[in-house]
């Protein structure tokens, strides 16, 4: 799991987040509640595995969100390795979609 910290609100945060992952392909739903959930999937094809990613966003106060990454990858012989690699990445691609934002 990784993590980003964002200084935005919340609701905010799971629009832009929600619309980052649609952008690149990922199909998304979204749970409603005080600390929102967003699934993101990606089928696979015979070159890549399918993906699944998981936002878990939680605000810290009214103007900082917590966003936690983590990837889920169905493959054999099970290693971390590849999702750590997409986590990483998609941190780096919130921290890239939220450029005028005061990243903490």
């Amino acid at each position: 799991m990784e993590t980003a910290l964002l200084g935005c609100a919340l609701p905010l945060v799971a629009i832009q987040l929600e619309n980052m992952m649609s952008r690149n392909g990922y199909e998304t739903t979204v749970s409603e509640g005080p600390n929102p959930i967003i699934v993101a999937f990606k089928h696979g094809n015979w070159l890549r595995r399918a993906q699944q990613i998981v936002l878990q966003l939680s605000p810290l106060n009214e103007e900082v969100t917590r966003v936690d990454v983590t990837a889920i990858i169905q493959h054999e012989p099970q290693t971390n390795l590849e999702e750590e690699v997409i986590e990483e990445k998609i941190v780096s691609a919130i921290y890239r979609d939220f450029p005028d934002e005061t990243n903490t």
